[in-house]
């Protein structure tokens, strides 16, 4: 039988369950499957003609969130979220993408914050409490 399972609650993937009686046995995929599964997802989403559009330089790479990378959170959050509404993120991120200096890079992190929250708040996406201005402040997966 296969099902979808949240991990930390923001990834979704699929396993497959085996069952009979036996016990219940799940494959989990690795770090790195799960980082090509980023990069394949953002790349059916559009991200390479996207940021050219949108003037971002970040590569999209397996290994991007290795190590903190400021950058391509700014670049992968800005997408994501032009993704789930376009109109707004055109607004929200008029003045501020691409980020060049530190305090654009302050007002991105505020005006991510502020979309995160609505998408919060409307329940598409997150439970409550789940988003945090903190969160903004590390840019890295592992």
């Amino acid at each position: 039988m296969f099902r979808t399972r949240q991990i930390g609650q923001k990834v979704g993937i699929v396993s497959k369950e085996l069952s009979g009686g036996r016990g219940g046995a799940s494959l989990m995929p690795t770090g790195m499957q799960l980082s090509r599964a980023f990069v394949s997802n953002m790349q059916l989403l559009g991200y390479k003609a996207f940021a050219k559009r949108h003037m971002l330089r970040t590569q999209l790479d397996g290994r991007m969130f290795e190590r903190s990378n400021e950058k391509a959170m700014q670049d992968v959050m800005y997408f994501l979220l032009y993704r789930y509404n376009a109109k707004e993120a055109k607004e929200i991120f008029k003045f501020v993408v691409p980020v060049r200096d530190i305090s654009q890079a302050r007002q991105f992190k505020e005006a991510a914050f502020r979309m995160l929250e609505v998408i919060e708040t409307s329940g598409d996406c997150f439970h409550k409490g789940m988003i945090r201005r903190s969160s903004l402040n590390s840019a890295c997966g592992e």
